[in-house]
């Protein structure tokens, strides 16, 4: 496939060693001893790897979804150009297992740019696009779609998750900011909100949900389902596309019922701040 030219790109070196221990994920792999959040669990679920598996993990990050699919028995080529998240993932390697170190391959590059030559052609049949969406101009979102559409087995799924839903930033943060307030001192709230690095310990949220946040500087396409849906039928995907709320390290009885209420509609219109979609190349026969 030919290379676009001119693809505007974020600089890599904003995601260093101190965003992946400190920034990723709300913090949540700051430990990097492999444990995955809440995000990545519920991804590797949805995924559903096994042995018979040949993953491709886009926007690897630190490698806790790659090395996971890995001691399912799967074969992962997993994918950053950050150099920082390669490194710690090549040290983390090292201390693995055999059959894990086998399993895996790292790769330092865009997947605007991976062809047949880092990846062999044909064989990869499940692709995880794990908070990675937001990160890609359009253009360059394209281009990777396009690309992976070409590598992948005919039957292979891509499974997609970005945040935020520029719905919830609309429509449900502005009532969320209104009441924290009162908020605030509902601990289970107030423990989910603390999720979030730039909104933790305030008195008060801001007005832009991304003030004083690193996301300012990376998120360059948030999405709505139907932005990622367009651009999914775009580049010659059918999909599967819902919503979530937060996916954080909170749990409880009263979490639980808060959140299936907000994934009833109209309230998921509002409440949901995050996107999946499960993806497959036009003209198979089912997602």
């Amino acid at each position: 496939m030919k290379r676009r030219k001119n693809l505007r790109i974020v600089p890599s070196t904003i995601y260093d060693k101190q965003y992946y221990l400190h920034i990723n994920d709300g913090g949540a792999l700051g430990r990097q001893d492999n444990k995955l959040s809440p995000r990545l669990a519920y991804m590797a679920k949805l995924a559903d790897i096994g042995r018979e598996d040949v993953v491709l993990d886009v926007g690897c990050g630190t490698g806790e979804l790659a090395f996971h699919c890995a001691a399912r028995g799967a074969k992962v080529y997993a994918i950053d150009y950050s150099k920082d998240a390669i490194k710690m993932c090549l040290s983390k390697r090292k201390k693995m297992p055999k059959r894990i170190r086998e399993r895996t391959t790292f790769i330092h590059g865009s997947v605007t740019t991976i062809d047949k030559t880092n990846i062999p052609g044909g064989t990869i049949n499940k692709v995880l696009m794990t908070d990675i969406v937001e990160h890609l101009y359009p253009e360059q979102l394209e281009e990777a779609l396009a690309r992976i559409r070409q590598l992948v087995h005919d039957n292979a799924k891509l499974f997609v998750h970005t945040a935020p839903n520029l719905h919830f930033y609309s429509y449900g943060y502005p009532i969320i900011r209104w009441s924290y307030p009162v908020l605030r001192h509902i601990g289970f709230v107030k423990a989910l909100i603390d999720t979030k690095p730039n909104w933790k310990g305030r008195t008060s949220l801001p007005k832009d949900p991304e003030e004083g946040s690193h996301n300012k500087q990376g998120h360059v396409n948030e999405q709505t389902p139907q932005t990622l849906n367009k651009m999914l039928r775009k580049t010659g995907y059918k999909y599967r596309t819902w919503t979530l709320p937060f996916l954080r390290d909170v749990h409880g009885m009263k979490i639980s019922i808060i959140y299936a209420l907000l994934r009833i509609p109209p309230l998921n219109l509002m409440f949901c701040s995050e996107i999946v979609s499960i993806a497959q190349k036009e003209g198979r026969d089912r997602v």
